[in-house]
Parts: structure tokens; C-alpha cells; sequence
């Protein structure tokens, strides 16, 4: 039987951890827990590897932690760093001899379809038609979709006035970059067992929940186990996973659990 994970490709804020030319502890630290990517993750699904998110160190992290295939990509939300490796994913096209499925909210698909204009474009030549994807969009703030013959059900929030994409598999849910929500959002994380939730920093932050309030979120939704994603150079492994409650861990880069 095989068993469906998890595996944490980045956990990083938008800029990477080191920062270009920062000389902080976090940044010049030897921990490799505070080596942190853009913030990905993997699904390993009923025999399916489902991408979320693909970011500007996508490549970086297939070959740090041997990404031999992606079968589909699902996209929360069109920031830079959540979407810029869309490109490097045309090996698997060019591999599979196929379109690569790619999912996001209709709010999505409409920068998507903007910045990425010549993926639509009909040409003859039989690579570029191989590089472009199958896209399924939801079109709804909140509901279920079958993607890769696994079946999630989704909610909205945002950030920065940018809709963003809440996905939910079974017991586990994953709720990057969020700041403004409704409250309705805990009906949708009702007896969540596995919550991954952003974290930016220690202090306040106008687009992401910081570490305090990653806490309070957390702790409404009574998940088992909590994993915080997303987090910047202010964020030493070390030090703050000493400060956090039961229950509640940084995630890393390469990190990888097992789902039901």
C-alpha cells in the first residue's frame, strides 16, 4: 500500500534565507535548518506528486532533493515567489511527452494568463506545444475539485488584497500567506489533524501573521500537529522553535511526514 506524504521543498519568505548580502546570525548561521528556500511543498497522493506552488528556486530544489517527476501543480496565488518556476517544470512536459495539469482560482488565472501569454499561444513546432499545460480553475470562494484522481476541498482569504488559494486533503490542510480572512475559515479547518501555516516573523508584519498570531490560529484549530511555513531571516530555527507550544514545530527545507 503506499503510504501519501508530505515533503516541505522551501519554507522560506519571499527573499530566500541567506538574504543577498545580509550578514545576520540567520543568514550566516551553519544550521542547515536556517537554509531556507521559497515556500513549496509536495504531495505525494495515492501515487500522484502534486506540486504546490512552484517557485523562483524550483529547479534548485528538484536537484537538492531529487524530484524525479511531477505529475500536476496546484497554484495558491500569482506572487513572484509562488509562481516564478513555472518554466523550469517544461522538463517534465518534455519527459512525459505530455501537458503538465495545472489548477488555480479563476482571481489566479486571470495574472496567470497575463504573465505567462505565450503558453497559450498556438505554434506548430511540437515542443512549444508540449510546454504548455491542461488548467483546471475553480471559479468558487470556497469547495471541492478532484485533481490527479485525489480529492480536496478549498477556501479563500488574502493577502494583500491578492485572493489566495486554502487547500484541505483529508486531515491535513495548508494555509500559506495569510493575513485577512473571514471567520468562516475555521468551519473549513474543522478537525484538521496536520495544519501547515505561514509565519513571517517574530514582529508585525501588514502581509503575513507573525509568529504570535500563526500561534493563536493554530490553536483555534486544535490540529494535532502544526508546521509553520514561510518564514524570514528574523526566524532562527534554533531559538524560536525553543519559544513555541506543544504541538507546534518549524518546518524546514526537505522535511517530509507522513499523511493519512
Amino acid at each position: 500500500m503506499i503510504k501519501n506524504s508530505l515533503q516541505f521543498l522551501g519554507t522560506g519568505s519571499s527573499m530566500g534565507i541567506p538574504v543577498v548580502g545580509c550578514c545576520c546570525s540567520v543568514c550566516k548561521s551553519t544550521n542547515p535548518k536556517d537554509k531556507r528556500t521559497r515556500s513549496s511543498i509536495i504531495l505525494n497522493l495515492n501515487g500522484k506528486k502534486i506540486l504546490v506552488d512552484s517557485t523562483p528556486d524550483f529547479r534548485t530544489q528538484a536537484l537538492t532533493h531529487d524530484v524525479q517527476n511531477i505529475d500536476g501543480v496546484i497554484i495558491t496565488h500569482m506572487h513572484y515567489d509562488h509562481i516564478a518556476g513555472i518554466d523550469d517544470l517544461r522538463v517534465f512536459n518534455y519527459r512525459n511527452k505530455t501537458r503538465m495539469p495545472l489548477l488555480m482560482h479563476r482571481e489566479s488565472f486571470k495574472d496567470f494568463y497575463h504573465k505567462y501569454y505565450y503558453l497559450f499561444e498556438e505554434r506548430d513546432n511540437k515542443l512549444a506545444q508540449r510546454a504548455k499545460f491542461d488548467i483546471d480553475i475553480v471559479e468558487d470562494q470556497s469547495g471541492q475539485f478532484n485533481f490527479l484522481d485525489n480529492r480536496f476541498s478549498y477556501f479563500s482569504y488574502s493577502q494583500a488584497k491578492m485572493h489566495v488559494l486554502g487547500l484541505r486533503y483529508k486531515s491535513f490542510a495548508y494555509v500559506t500567506d495569510i493575513r485577512d480572512y473571514d471567520d468562516s475559515i475555521f468551519d473549513h479547518l474543522k478537525d484538521v489533524e496536520i495544519l501547515v501555516v505561514s509565519a513571517l516573523r517574530e514582529s508585525e508584519s501588514q502581509v503575513h501573521f507573525n509568529i504570535d498570531e500563526a500561534v493563536q490560529f493554530a490553536k483555534k484549530i486544535k490540529a494535532k500537529k502544526t508546521y509553520f511555513i514561510h518564514m524570514a531571516h528574523e526566524i532562527k530555527h534554533e531559538v524560536i522553535s525553543k519559544k513555541l507550544p506543544d504541538g507546534i514545530e518549524l518546518s524546514y527545507d526537505g522535511l517530509t511526514l507522513e499523511l493519512n
